[in-house]
């Protein structure tokens, strides 16, 4: 235990000493965030980021170093961050200093564009700690999405959030739903491995800790909790294999997901419901929220604490992440409405200004427009717990920020089976964040016959970004991660005995982009790339 104390503390010295160094670096003290929810469009990201390349060019705003795209059942989320100077019209001078006011707020038909500003918090160190990552399933079936699904998601991440929070006292650094199911079924030898190309995205959750004291004592009180709550609900549930040489995506499994609780009542992966009306029935829109404020510990536990206090309302999706030491809580909220209504009849919370985007506010206002009632109401069932879960969430997220809107369709399945591709890359100086391997990358895919086109039914698609994460680690070096994923009847590349075909696929979109990214004069920075239809085959697989 003296050791695991001794690695802790010089951990903590080394995310000490990096807060230090960025405060004294950094001459601005707020973060500038945009983020975009949008209608999952293929070929959003693209355009977005060629568009701050413009920007960057007319010298109006620096391309963001940061960015975190994603996208679940019709739905997408665009975050950027940079650093700099606020734009003059998000400032006023208030007891004789400049603040930001406001977010603005930018409509495109059905796009809402959030701009403004935050406070970080530098001493949120975690790069130094040990990670924790698992993934829970719920439904390991390609069905469409209900509302039952989207109680139990909310259900897992309140458990995930709430151990993070309390047993472990750490951050969490990633949480994301729906996500790729391993291949691998708890319960089998490595030999069995299946080795079938996937599916992109099913109802489960993807989550991993930042753990300030990774000693084993605590992985294995964290790994005992997580076990116990999936056996109760006939979850599965993997953890990472940590062993050396195992990279991210190399899942140990230790539960095997089942459709029957151990104390006989179905799980949610049973199609027959609990006989409640309308929870078998699919999902047909979503209210968007995105939170933002200084990334801290227990942030999402008090959020999600506080939504499963207000009965009825279900999380879809989620995707939480830091990104330049600000958090960001995507939730995609949906609930009696949300099944009954179409996205244009699913009504919004009023846009007043005494809500505007005070969290404290908005949220219940979020789950009045998707339940169809008021939460924590004087004499109503339940109002006491809402009310202490509304004060808890405002002694720790009191000054975040919550950007809601506008309401979404939701697809509740894909119209055409798709699969997944995992891509990662590294640059050193020369590109601006994501903008260039991104626009090389989707010339690769034109360039191997997969780019976009029109399926069997008529219809056009083509390569779709499911997850990707932009980062600048230091010393001018960006790294990125993510999944895409391919509409199957696109991919006409044949197998060999020796080379499948997701695999001869994969290299030659490697070979297109690696050359793609070669150093020029106008592009100086160096450039390694890799693509798989593995994540756990990636050259930079680590968490992100």
């Amino acid at each position: 235990m003296a050791e695991s104390i001794g690695e802790s503390s010089a951990r903590a010295l080394a995310d000490l000493a990096r807060a230090g160094y960025a405060i004294q670096r950094e001459p601005f003290t707020q973060v500038n965030f945009e983020v975009h929810h949008a209608p999952d469009r293929r070929g959003y990201l693209r355009e977005q980021v060629r568009s701050w390349l413009d920007s960057d060019a007319a010298g109006s705003r620096p391309t963001p170093q940061e960015t975190v795209s994603s996208s679940a059942y019709g739905t997408g989320l665009l975050v950027a961050t940079r650093r700099g100077v606020l734009e003059p019209e998000m400032s006023a001078r208030h007891q004789g200093s400049s603040a930001p006011v406001r977010v603005r707020v930018v409509q495109r038909r059905d796009v809402r564009v959030f701009v403004g500003s935050a406070r970080p918090n530098p001493t949120f160190g975690h790069r130094a700690a040990g990670t924790l990552e698992g993934m829970i399933s719920i439904d390991e079936r390609q069905v469409p999405v209900t509302h039952r699904h989207a109680l139990a998601v909310r259900e897992v991440l309140r458990a995930v959030s709430s151990l993070a929070a309390e047993v472990a006292g750490a951050p969490l650094v990633s949480l994301q739903s729906p996500v790729q199911l391993p291949q691998r079924r708890p319960g089998s030898a490595p030999s069995e491995r299946s080795e079938s190309w996937g599916f992109p995205a099913s109802v489960a959750v993807r989550f991993a800790m930042a753990l300030p004291r990774p000693h084993a004592e605590l992985r294995l009180r964290l790994a005992d909790e997580l076990t116990a709550f999936c056996r109760v609900h006939g979850y599965g549930l993997w953890l990472t294999d940590t062993r050396l040489g195992h990279r991210s995506g190399n899942w140990f499994p230790v539960l095997e997901h089942t459709s029957e609780r151990p104390d006989g009542r179905e799980g949610p992966s049973r199609r027959d419901g609990d006989g409640a009306p309308g929870r078998r029935e699919a999902v047909r829109a979503c209210l968007p929220v995105t939170l933002v404020g200084p990334a801290r510990v227990g942030t999402a536990s008090a959020v999600l604490r506080y939504l499963t206090r207000c009965e009825g309302v279900g999380v879809l999706g989620c995707s939480v992440t830091t990104l330049d030491d600000l958090a960001f809580v995507h939730l995609l909220l949906t609930g009696r409405r949300g099944r009954d209504e179409a996205a244009g009849r699913l009504r919004e919370p009023d846009r007043r200004s005494d809500v505007g985007t005070d969290l404290l506010l908005a949220l219940p206002a979020c789950v009045e427009a998707v339940t169809g009632r008021p939460a924590g109401v004087p004499g109503t069932p339940g109002d006491g717990a809402v009310r202490e879960a509304l004060a808890r969430l405002r002694r720790v997220a009191g000054d975040y920020q919550a950007l809601v809107g506008p309401a979404l369709a939701v697809e509740a399945a894909p119209a055409t089976p798709r699969r997944p591709v995992w891509v990662s890359w590294q640059v050193e100086g020369g590109n601006p964040g994501v903008a260039g391997p991104l626009d090389a990358l989707m010339n690769a895919f034109e360039a191997a016959g997969v780019g976009e086109g029109r399926t069997a039914t008529g219809a056009t698609d083509g390569p779709n970004v499911e997850y990707l994460v932009c980062r600048e680690v230091g010393s001018s070096v960006v790294r990125a991660k993510g999944k895409l994923s391919l509409p199957e009847e696109f991919v006409t590349v044949a197998g060999t005995p020796l080379e499948a075909a997701p695999t001869k696929l994969c290299v030659q979109l490697e070979d297109v982009w690696r050359a793609a990214m070669r150093p020029t004069a106008d592009r100086p920075g160096r450039a390694d790339v890799a693509v798989a239809w593995r994540e756990y085959w990636l050259a930079h697989a680590r968490s992100s």
